[in-house]
């Protein structure tokens, strides 16, 4: 009963006209501590956003290797599509990225006879776990989560259309660190890299044989660029690339699919909003 008797004294002391100090009409500074919290919260929503919807556009060159006994290598002309929606509460939440990446249709002119025509495209899907940390100035979400992704070396000729199927399912982990240059209250611009690792097994169908193929793949792959954002609107550009590498498959019978790499590298242009 203390702590009450005095604060009543207190207030009595004042007299019965006296405004507590806690009452005061005076209003308060813009700089008051006591409103810093909210300014805060809104700063964090620029920097950290609860949600990202993002289209991306790339052009540039695909190639192919397949192993040593065969020693195809080849490279042409390519473009990439892909989205990613992502929505975070906190430090945790989720999301998935889907990519479509297609060659045009001489990739290995320089191995196969110039009547046959050869090309390579494929799907990528990572849906995700997002964990986000926070920090001034710096962000580093980290991703992990199942990809699965395909590819197929196509062919066609007078002899007929055959096609290479390669079915991957693993593990992918993805790293993209964000650094402020400016930011203001309009408008921030930042400097930003990624980097994807994925490991799993894969399934091989070919048309020339009946069997299904198992293999070991791994994927390596980085983008680097600047983002723009502007209130919920951004806008980034770069360069980025990506290798899936298929191992020699387990034999079935006689035959073996060779240990296959497929690649993509060039420059990309994308656009979204943050919320």
């Amino acid at each position: 009963m203390l702590l009450p008797l005095a604060l009543v004294a207190t207030l009595g002391a004042q007299g019965p006209n006296a405004t507590p100090a806690a009452m005061s009409t005076t209003p308060p500074s813009s700089t008051d501590s006591r409103f810093a919290p909210q300014n805060d919260a809104g700063d964090a929503r620029s920097r950290h956003p609860a949600g990202r919807f993002d289209f991306r556009f790339a052009v540039g060159d695909a190639s192919v290797d397949v192993g040593s006994g065969t020693d195809w290598h080849g490279e042409t002309s390519a473009i990439l599509a892909g989205i990613r929606f992502e929505g975070i509460g906190g430090l945790v939440g989720g999301g998935v990225q889907f990519d479509f990446t297609t060659s045009d249709d001489d990739i290995l002119r320089d191995d196969l006879p110039a009547l046959t025509s050869t090309s390579t495209y494929g799907i990528d899907l990572f849906p995700h776990l997002t964990i986000r940390p926070k920090a001034t100035g710096f962000r580093l979400p980290i991703r992990i989560g199942p990809h699965i992704y395909t590819r197929t070396l196509a062919f066609e000729g007078p002899g007929g259309d055959a096609d290479v199927d390669f079915l991957a399912f693993g593990i992918g982990l993805e790293l993209e660190p964000e650094f402020d240059l400016v930011r203001t209250n309009d408008m921030a611009l930042s400097l930003y890299g990624q980097l994807r690792l994925g490991a799993g097994g894969a399934l091989i169908e070919t048309t020339n044989s009946i069997d299904t193929f198992t293999s070991d793949q791994t994927t390596v792959g980085g983008e680097f660029g600047l983002r723009w954002q502007a209130g919920g609107f951004s806008l980034s550009a770069g360069f980025m690339t990506q290798e899936n590498s298929f191992d020699e498959s387990d034999p079935e019978g006689s035959n073996i699919v060779e240990e296959t790499d497929f690649g993509f590298t060039g420059v990309f242009l994308g656009a979204g909003f943050r919320w």
